[in-house]
């Protein structure tokens, strides 16, 4: 009995309740899946966010690495050209200054050069120079765009802008 003095005499369960009470049973599995799928997600992206920069730190280290091994293959480069130009004009010996047969720690031995020789000889070595001075402004970003400007040089002067009346002088 309850306070209103009404008596419960049967109890029935509507068969809709039934069904739906069925199928939340039959879905609970798949939702507590998905709920630890979820919380996993969660859990799994900082870690991979952090793998991520560290690959990337590591490429950028080995771009880095590349990049410092370029200086010493360009002035190989330019020390085989000079080589190269020597043999063409006919002076023995090598960019390097020493003569071709001398080993290093060897005393080179004295010989009379002619002067001509001395002076092609000079002129390389000023190409040398030159050239490894170049490659150390190379260094530097748009060095070699045709349209970079280097430190101390400026453009035209930015031109005044108009005030949008009136015709434009040209």
């Amino acid at each position: 009995m309850t306070n209103d003095g009404i008596a419960v005499q049967s109890w029935e369960v509507s068969p809709d309740y039934v069904k739906t009470r069925d199928r939340l049973i039959a879905d609970l599995p798949h939702f507590c899946v998905r709920i630890l799928i979820l919380e996993r997600t969660r859990q799994i992206a900082p870690e991979k966010k952090e793998e991520a920069k560290i690959q990337l730190k590591q490429t950028a280290d080995i771009e880095m690495a590349d990049t410092t091994g370029s200086n010493v293959k360009v002035e190989d480069l330019i020390q085989r050209s000079l080589e190269a130009q020597l043999k063409k004009m006919g002076i023995k010996g090598n960019a390097s200054g020493k003569p071709a047969g001398q080993k290093k720690g060897q005393t080179p031995k004295k010989k009379m050069a002619s002067s001509s020789d001395n002076k092609k000889l000079a002129a390389l070595e000023a190409n040398l120079t030159l050239m490894k001075k170049k490659v150390g402004r190379s260094a530097k970003p748009n060095s070699g765009h045709p349209n970079a400007q280097g430190k101390g040089k400026q453009g035209p002067p930015p031109s005044k802008p108009s005030k949008g009346k009136g015709k434009q002088k040209q």
